[in-house]
């Protein structure tokens, strides 16, 4: 194990550095007034719901107009009636443009999660500059959180291993067991620490406020199971059986129960199938612990024991560990179909890579299980050698799979939007200047309307060099309705590198993004044009189109496919349906565009197939499109795209 060691650090080292940044917890779902909206009246309120319930105490939402200045009335605060939803009190406001930037810490596991979008009053948002703030968004993974996690899943599963060896596969404990119980004790106490800590820094509050909210209640829980296990293990000490083993198995009734508070502290513990998602990984982790811990109890246990109780020991563990081994891969797989929108987001995604690189290592743990089982069990009570050598490198191996668990858990499962996109990565373009002396990429991330992350690299052509020191500005310009003015400072991160952050691309449409490099003794302006990525949820058909499912304003939502999908003659589809998910009756035909990857829109006659169920006749090339609808019902304007590759 000494030699085992570094190898131990570095993979756990490793995997936490290469952690990429987390996707947010506490997911935007909708705002009232919508990003992008432009309104005749002032609200009185803004209203923001998330994917799961904010920590009130910790949570935000400020209103800003053009100048930077507060707009609202500083009453953040829950919804009546809608836990997922906070909203902040309105003072006078005036025409305008207003910046709504948010920061909130999730009630289910403690991480912070920020962003921001702007609304207009008597203008449109699109066309205006917006407030330049600070916006305080999504931090990356904590490196100290995931070792936290890490120690706690070590810690508790060595309390479980060690509870039933102790109590069912011995008949007499040496002392290298209750080392182990006192590592593993050890560990857990470190665990629920730091992870205190980490989640007293992400609030910014002290520890006596922090332990006074549902996230605080959550770590005293785990520290008093922990705690309680301990006083167990200590009396199980002291005693003979069957005694001992009665102490025994409530030290492991201990972990369990922490086990428990700990995954319905997390995202198990939210939607509407949360019971069963709890239930289901909870036996996945505890199942573990009957299997790993167990196994580092029994390498512990054997030493000094007679050939026959040693025998007979690694018998009953081998017994139980087979039906563990099961447990936890169809536990694994479940959990996996419930967090992933489709198989493309095991490699589109860190969630789903994560999940994949957990997968291939319990792979290796269950080989390592059989050549045991099958080869180094029945000859254990001759020789031992070969199990402890093969257990060791389980052991190694099993420490790395939980470093993938503690990373799997700062990290938020990709929705079918999200993991569309990550499987194409940001938005990439790339022009050169008129003088063809400055070549700017400009990259666009996720690319929806909204908030985005803007990467422009700078070089020289003639050098092939970063240029360095520059101002870059970015000015943007609606081109679906000939709007534009918004524009966007970026910052030099690296040599050629400038970046930043806004809502700038507030609605779904075209864009032409001008970028502005400024030096001491010229300057230079490289004009893109865009689209934003649409916001779809992709629900395969099997023998028939993929359809793409998309959320409106107000509980509605629209559906569009496109039939046959091939080279030629096809039919765009699209109808919209109301809250109650009724087909929506739509007094005109919609417009309709279909507008391929390299070339110009091209409007579609449409014709109406039903209240709100019409069809545009295209003649499609063999090109990656994006068809936008814009519709109207009564006074409101209603717009919408889906994308798909003709092949």
């Amino acid at each position: 194990m000494r030699r085992a060691g570094p190898v131990l650090l570095l993979g756990a080292l490793g995997v936490m550095l290469l952690a990429p940044s987390a996707s947010a917890h506490a997911l935007l779902v909708s705002s009232d007034p919508k990003q992008g909206t432009q309104l005749d009246a002032a609200p009185d309120v803004v209203t923001i719901t998330f994917s799961e319930e904010a920590e009130l105490a910790f949570s935000s939402i400020r209103v800003l107009d053009a100048e930077g200045v507060s707009a609202d009335d500083g009453s953040t605060e829950v919804v009546s009636g809608d836990a997922l939803s906070l909203r902040v009190g309105l003072g006078d406001l005036e025409q305008g443009v207003y910046t709504v930037a948010w920061r909130v810490i999730s009630r289910v596991d403690g991480h912070a999660t920020g962003g921001a979008f702007a609304f207009g009053i008597g203008v449109d948002p699109a066309g205006a500059v917006l407030a330049d703030v600070p916006i305080e968004e999504t931090p990356p993974p904590s490196p100290f959180e995931i070792g936290a996690r890490w120690a706690l899943y070590v810690g508790l599963g060595l309390l479980l291993g060690v509870a039933w060896v102790g109590a069912a596969a011995f008949r007499e404990l040496h002392g290298g067991v209750w080392r182990v119980a006192l590592l593993a004790w050890l560990v857990a106490v470190i665990g629920v620490i730091v992870l205190a800590e980490v989640q007293r820094r992400a609030t910014g509050a002290s520890i006596g406020a922090l332990l006074g909210t549902s996230i605080g209640q959550a770590l005293i829980w785990r520290a008093v199971a922990i705690g309680f296990a301990g006083v167990a293990l200590r009396a199980a000490r002291s005693l003979a059986a069957p005694g001992r083993d009665i102490a025994l198995w409530l030290a492991g009734a201990a972990a369990a129960g922490a086990m428990f508070v700990h995954v319905s502290a997390g995202h198990a513990g939210t939607g509407d199938q949360a019971l069963r998602m709890v239930i289901g990984q909870w036996v996945h982790f505890a199942a573990a612990g009957v299997w790993l811990g167990g196994l580092g109890a029994l390498l512990a246990g054997i030493k000094g024991q007679d050939p026959g109780a040693r025998g007979r020991a690694v018998r009953r563990f081998s017994t139980v560990a087979g039906v563990t081994l099961f447990v936890v891969a169809g536990t694994g797989v479940v959990r996996a179909f419930d967090e992933l929108p489709s198989f493309s987001a095991l490699w589109s995604s860190w969630y789903g890579r994560v999940v994949v690189i957990k997968v291939v290592l319990i792979v290796a743990l269950g080989t390592l299980g059989a050549i045991n089982r099958y080869r180094n069990v029945p000859q254990v009570e001759a020789d031992a050698s070969g199990l402890r050598r093969v257990s060791r490198a389980e052991l190694l191996v099993a420490a790395l799979v939980l470093v993938a668990a503690g990373s799997l858990a700062t990290l938020s499962p990709p929705t079918g939007a999200a993991a569309e996109a990550a499987s194409r990565g940001p938005i990439t373009l790339t022009e050169t200047d008129f003088a063809g002396a400055t070549e700017v990429t400009l990259l666009i991330d996720p690319g929806f309307a909204g908030p985005n992350t803007f990467t422009a690299r700078v070089t020289e052509t003639l050098s092939d060099r970063p240029l360095e020191g520059a101002q870059v500005r970015l000015i943007f310009g609606f081109l679906d309705e000939q709007l534009g003015g918004a524009q966007l400072r970026l910052k030099e991160s690296e040599p050629g590198v400038y970046s930043g952050s806004g809502a700038a691309m507030g609605l779904d449409g075209r864009w032409r993004i001008t970028v502005l490099v400024q030096r001491a003794a010229d300057s230079s302006e490289i004009a893109f044009e865009t689209a934003t990525r649409c916001r779809t949820n992709p629900i395969p058909v099997e023998g028939g189109p993929t359809l793409y499912d998309v959320t409106l304003a107000d509980g509605r939502t629209a559906q569009g496919y496109v039939d046959p999908g091939e080279v030629g003659y096809n039919e765009v589809h699209i109808t919209f349906f109301d809250e109650q998910g009724q087909e929506l009756e739509v007094a005109e035909a919609p417009a309709m565009t279909a507008m391929p990857r390299d070339g110009e829109a091209t409007e579609l006659v449409v014709r109406r197939f039903g209240p709100g169920h019409f069809i545009g006749d295209a003649q499609l090339e063999a090109d990656a499109y994006r068809f936008d609808v814009v519709a109207t019902t009564g006074e409101q304007q209603i717009r919408t795209c889906f994308e798909e590759s003709i092949v």
